[in-house]
Formats: structure tokens, C-alpha cells, sequence
């Protein structure tokens, strides 16, 4: 009896210590990451994984306890949903990484759509390399 409390109290331990967040491994960042940050005088802050020093799965971003933004990063594309204060989406559209020289970047591509507080639609936006191309107003 006394040996098996003290296996289940070790893996009790081992599944504690693993879970570490912000690690950095061969300098780069692994598992799971939060950050803390402060723009406009709001606190935010942003929670999710990186695999081999880039993010990876999903990241959201909060305000107090609101949703900000929400990215799932599928390899070299971020799919991104941006919330209004009421939870509705404010902007949602795809970015693509490109890496040169160690530096990684993100580029908006594709249509952006975005809404008004209500949620209804009220632009697309088209970006290629990051720069808007296209502007649909919906009225």
C-alpha cells in the first residue's frame, strides 16, 4: 500500500515538473508559453505552444478575461480571428510565414473580412505580401 501512494505522489511530481511554462531548449522555445503585456494601459495576455521555436496549435489573447484574438498556426499559415469588446468577431483572414536570414515574419494574404460591433460584414480586404491590394466595401 505504502508503495504504490508513493509511485502515484512521484508521477504526481514528474507531471508538475513537465508541464513548465516558457522553457527555452537549444535556444529555442518550446511547449508552453505565456505572456504578459500591457498596450494602451490594458493588460493582455497571450497563451500557447511553439514546437521547434515556432508557434504551434492554437493562441489566444486576452483582455482581463475576454477574448482578444484568437490564431491557429497550421505549419507556414495563421489562421486569425480578432474579437469586439462584446465577443463578436471585429476581422478574420490568414497570414503566411516566410524566414530569412533567422528572421521570421508574418504577412497577411488572402481576403480579410472584416465586421462591424454587431458582427455583420462590412469589408473584404485582399493582401498579397502583406500589403492591401483589394477593398470590397459591403453595404
Amino acid at each position: 500500500m505504502k508503495f504504490s501512494s508513493a509511485i502515484v505522489l512521484l508521477l504526481i511530481g514528474l507531471l508538475i515538473v513537465s508541464c513548465k511554462t516558457n522553457r527555452v531548449v537549444k535556444n529555442e522555445r518550446v511547449g508552453k508559453w505565456i505572456f504578459k503585456d500591457t498596450f494602451g494601459g490594458k493588460h493582455y495576455t497571450t497563451k500557447g505552444n511553439y514546437r521547434k521555436g515556432l508557434e504551434t496549435g492554437t493562441w489566444k489573447q486576452f483582455s482581463g478575461n475576454k477574448l482578444v484574438k484568437k490564431q491557429l498556426y497550421n505549419k507556414q499559415i495563421c489562421f486569425t480571428t480578432f474579437y469586439n469588446e462584446n465577443g463578436t468577431v471585429m476581422a478574420r483572414g490568414k497570414s503566411r510565414m516566410v524566414i530569412t536570414d533567422k528572421l521570421v515574419h508574418w504577412f497577411y494574404y488572402d481576403d480579410w473580412k472584416y465586421y462591424d460591433g454587431e458582427g455583420n460584414l462590412e469589408s473584404i480586404r485582399t493582401y498579397e505580401n502583406g500589403e492591401e491590394v483589394n477593398e470590397l466595401i459591403i453595404k
